[in-house]
């Protein structure tokens, strides 16, 4: 009933001294082997919450029909990094209320790479090189400049 180990901050940062954690005050949602259905953002379009959560609903329905059982959705993506909040994605933005929708799982160094091909749409270069066209780049970029990672972070859709 007891499990020692790391844990995530509220900011999906590890945690490197290791915690006591009551197994009676979670509930284990996927087991090694579990299927799962991933979804993907398309881009160059808003995610507007109404339509993201029919899409969500959507496909629900059509992989309970056509796939095999599945035990969760989930979504790999940069910007549910949860450390991206309040800086840079702002609260009740159509960015934050799509990472709300997930609760992160795990997440690994994305060295910049999305700043590049998601975001400014260019090669990698140097950031200094980097002209921002708004303040969302512009909040990116100083923040990259600092040393800040992004990372890839892996969610699995809450109920």
């Amino acid at each position: 009933d007891t499990l020692f180990a790391n844990t995530f901050g509220k900011k999906g940062q590890l945690n490197l001294t290791p915690q006591t954690i009551s197994m009676k005050e979670y509930k284990k949602i996927l087991e090694p082997g579990d299927r799962v259905v991933t979804i993907h953002i398309p881009g160059g379009k808003p995610l507007v919450k109404e339509e993201v959560k029919k899409s969500i609903e959507d496909a629900k329905r059509l992989c309970a029909k056509y796939l095999p059982p599945f035990k969760a959705i989930v979504c790999s993506t940069w910007f549910i990094d949860p450390n991206l909040r309040g800086e840079v994605i702002k609260d009740g933005s159509n960015m934050a209320s799509f990472a709300d929708l997930f609760d992160v799982a795990c997440e690994c160094d994305n060295k910049n790479r999305s700043i590049f091909e998601h975001v400014f749409e260019t090669v990698e270069q140097p950031l200094e090189n980097l002209v921002p066209k708004n303040d969302f780049q512009k909040r990116l970029v100083q923040r990259a400049l600092r040393g800040e990672k992004i990372y890839w972070t892996f969610g699995v859709l809450k109920n």
